[in-house]
């Protein structure tokens, strides 16, 4: 008989795994099921993310897929601006740095085209679609859905379905909790030829603006259009949710109410408020770091469901494209040699646990900078210090520690940004500007 598995969520998590399974050479039977009615029911598809060259794009090579994937990845999206509320640049890359490390290697892909691409490597009628989880018995190791039907028995069913899985309750009783941030996603379309200034500021990349515990974030999606975050950081997990639901029907006045946080940002940050769209209000859940769980027979979890992070160090996606490429990978050798399927499971656990925690450690670090009296500065530190990481450079041991570069250069850009807030006064004086 097959070994069934049940893939709950097909995001980037579960479909890579699903596509994994389904390639390998073992007598496997996989049941993904979507809570989405269809592929394209969703409205709001996200931005764009970069897959990293030693986590996202391995998952993506390792399941057969780079080459289909070349045509939607952009190197040249790499692209990045940090600035503040006065436009100051405080960093700038326009091409990622040039070492021997492939893990370096990094393109932009929009979420979508990442979806489109792993839905046609698995099949799209291989996923069971308005499938919303209800209940899991875990006596007899079946699934209930809201629509009444059921699923099941399976030999492992795994949860990839995101933020607020409810897969999550059957092997932990950690709840995500309110990360202080909340904001709302917006679109700029055709700004090539309607908002000049705004593309300047974004580039082919990215752009990322911080001061006094705001953010406004740019990114190049593939059509060439902006998708844009506005964040604030607040107790009040509401204040973009209220805000929105009152003023939604007219853009306007909700623009206006916006730019009374960001009264005191120059007319050229402020236009990315008055050139969009605004879609939808957001608030960001994350779960502890370093959260674990008892393994727990014929159930596992991965991505998001698993360990819930913040987008501030654009690790989450790649976490997730490697959660579904390592369990497929622990799994397909434990039926091939005929092994210990939970121990296989247990032992990938233990290893995604560790991963995990480096990659929420980091995220929960540059959110705490970057929104806190940091702001713009801190990003290029707190990243260039991942970086050198990443590249073996310990800062805190050996004779790299007897000098203080992350002070030095935290203070190198807080000047950059003392001399862009002079340079700002300065014209305001001359011109009248506000």
């Amino acid at each position: 008989m097959p070994f069934k598995v049940a893939i709950i969520g097909a995001g980037p998590a579960g479909l890579v795994c699903a596509r994994l399974l389904k390639v390998a050479d073992i007598d496997v039977e996989i049941s993904v099921f979507e809570r989405d009615p269809t592929p394209t029911s969703r409205i709001f598809r996200g931005g764009s993310l970069d897959l990293h060259g030693d986590s996202g794009l391995i998952a993506i090579k390792k399941a057969g897929l780079f080459e289909k994937a070349k045509k939607w990845l952009r190197w040249d999206g790499e692209e990045i601006f940090v600035s503040d509320k006065n436009g100051t640049i405080v960093f700038h890359m326009k091409d990622p740095p040039k070492t021997d490390l492939a893990d370096y290697e990094r393109p932009e892909i929009d979420r979508e085209m990442l979806k489109e691409l792993l839905l046609e490597s698995v099949g799209k009628e291989n996923v069971q679609w308005g499938k919303v989880l209800h209940s899991i018995d875990t006596s007899n190791r079946t699934i209930a859905f809201r629509d009444g039907t059921t699923a099941g028995p399976f030999d492992l069913t795994i949860g990839a379905d995101g933020a607020f899985s409810k897969l999550r309750d059957v092997v932990t009783d950690v709840k995500p909790v309110y990360s202080g941030i909340c904001g709302l996603e917006c679109h700029v379309a055709s700004p090539d030829e309607k908002h000049p200034n705004l593309v300047k500021r974004v580039g082919n990349g990215s752009l990322f603006s911080y001061s006094d515990h705001k953010s406004i974030t740019a990114q190049r999606v593939y059509d060439g259009s902006l998708q844009l975050h506005i964040f604030w950081r607040t107790e009040d997990d509401n204040f973009t949710t209220d805000m929105f639901t009152t003023y939604q029907w007219n853009q306007e006045e909700l623009k206006t109410k916006i730019l009374e946080s960001f009264h005191d940002w120059i007319p050229e940050m402020q236009e990315f408020v008055t050139a969009c769209d605004i879609l939808r209000p957001s608030r960001l859940y994350e779960l502890p770091v370093g959260n674990t769980w008892a393994h727990k027979s014929g159930y596992t979890l991965i991505g998001d469901a698993a360990n819930l992070m913040t987008p501030f160090s654009g690790e989450g996606a790649n976490k997730a494209l490697t959660d579904g490429l390592r369990l497929s990978e622990a799994l397909i050798e434990a039926l091939k040699t005929k092994g210990d399927i939970d121990q296989a499971i247990s032992n990938f656990e233990a290893d995604m646990f560790k991963r995990a925690k480096k990659v929420q450690a980091r995220t929960m670090l540059n959110k705490n900078r970057i929104f806190d009296n940091g702001g713009a500065a801190s990003w290029p530190v707190t990243i260039g210090g991942f970086v050198l990481e990443d590249m073996g450079y310990n800062l805190n041991k050996g004779w790299l520690s007897l000098f203080p570069f992350a002070a030095v250069m935290l203070l190198y850009f807080r000047i950059v940004q003392m001399l862009g807030g002079f340079q700002r006064r300065t014209k305001d004086a001359l011109f009248g500007r506000r």
